[in-house]
């Protein structure tokens, strides 16, 4: 009895600096990072496909080439990798819905707001090493703003009240702190594992002195602009290179198209371009020693070969663990043994952050535990059919 009164106080009380022994969002690495720091897969417009076909206000089903991003519910989303979530709202039957708007009367709808953080709620429950990130953003339906904005208050106080000293809330760190962020293993240690964010066009109906929500405007600078998809979705690399903001705390690539095809189809073309504007990206942010935060995406699950926005991540990650910690990690479980028709071989392959999928100069034959023994250089450039 009086060695556990002893573990439990040394437990409830010290400073806590995780080691291997723990993971944070899947790498004991991140743990020591500050969540600006780390990259995170992220879905646009999340609710936007959640709990299936979107409608309009009169009741007509809104058509989903256009107006559906997901289709996957929230806890699907987070099963497959996805940690930001960017949400669009509007507002019906007395409550904030889950849409996607332009802004005006234009949006479709679809399940509520509660629907889906209740999905996030119990996911997170029964994964106590994770965290994740929700961005109310400027896309909520106009005349409606302010009701929507207390319907989010009444929501997120109820599901993760701030300051609860066992169940999962939201973290009130940056605004009790002088604007600086936590680590992701602090986060994880008090259990305030989900962080807000809500566009001042929301925000502004709430008062300022809340800490469990922070006003994203000014705090993540985004890459967006419309931009047309047909053959090419190139202009994401265009939108990279002129629109990575170096000084804001948080960036979002927004790696998906416009207009030009129909939802899905673009998203599966933009993940070819995903690698090189990350790439453009954080070229531009890293020497003010800022990294690029939130990969997002529609239809997270619809890619080009294996250019998933998880492993995108996953190489981003690698290149912050090193830059904030001065640690090499290698994630065998992305590379593989494959015929080369070139060399008339098996030869190992790997995923390099700037070129995609690589062959490398390692004969594997019928052995592809080889590849995954050592982390083999990439070529200057390279190519893997």
């Amino acid at each position: 009895m009086y060695a556990f009164r002893i573990l439990f106080f040394v437990l409830g009380t010290a400073t806590v600096k995780f080691t291997t022994a723990i993971n944070c969002n899947g790498l004991s690495e991140l743990c020591d990072l500050r969540i600006d720091q780390v990259t995170y897969p992220g879905s646009h417009n999340a609710g936007s496909g959640f709990d299936g076909i979107l409608k309009y206000w009169s009741g007509v089903n809104a058509a989903s080439c256009f107006y559906r991003n997901q289709d996957k519910s929230f806890s699907g989303q987070l099963e497959f990798g996805i940690r930001y979530f960017d949400v669009d709202t509007c507002y019906g039957d007395n409550q904030a819905l889950n849409c996607h708007c332009s802004g005006d009367a234009s949006c479709a709808y679809t399940s509520s707001i509660e629907k889906g953080l209740l999905q996030v709620d119990k996911w997170m429950e029964s994964h106590p090493n994770e965290v994740t990130i929700i961005h109310f953003n400027n896309n909520a339906q106009d005349e409606y703003r302010e009701e929507i904005a207390k319907s989010l208050k009444d929501v997120l106080l109820k599901l993760w009240k701030p300051n609860s000293s066992s169940k999962l809330a939201m973290n009130t760190y940056y605004k009790s702190h002088e604007w600086k962020w936590p680590t992701l293993g602090d986060a994880i240690r008090l259990n305030q594992r989900v962080f807000i964010f809500m566009d001042n066009n929301l925000g502004q109906h709430l008062s300022w002195h809340s800490n469990w929500f922070v006003t994203s405007n000014g705090v993540i600078a985004s890459s967006w602009d419309s931009n047309a998809v047909s053959s090419s979705c190139s202009s994401i690399t265009t939108n990279a290179k002129k629109k990575c903001y170096p000084y804001a705390d948080f960036t979002d690539l927004s790696a998906f198209g416009s207009y030009g095809l129909c939802t899905w189809n673009m998203a599966t073309l933009c993940s070819r371009w995903l690698g090189e504007a990350e790439e453009e990206c954080y070229r531009l942010r890293e020497p003010m020693g800022k990294t690029v935060n939130f990969l997002l995406v529609d239809w997270i699950d619809y890619y080009h070969g294996e250019e998933s926005v998880i492993n995108k991540a996953k190489f981003m990650n690698q290149k912050n663990i090193k830059k904030y910690l001065g640690k090499s990690i290698f994630f065998p479980e992305l590379t593989g043994c494959s015929y080369d028709s070139n060399r008339s071989g098996k030869y190992c392959f790997k995923y390099c952050s700037e070129y995609g999928w690589c062959w490398v100069n390692q004969f594997c034959g019928d052995n592809a535990d080889i590849c995954k023994q050592k982390d083999y250089p990439c070529y200057s450039s390279c190519e893997y059919h």
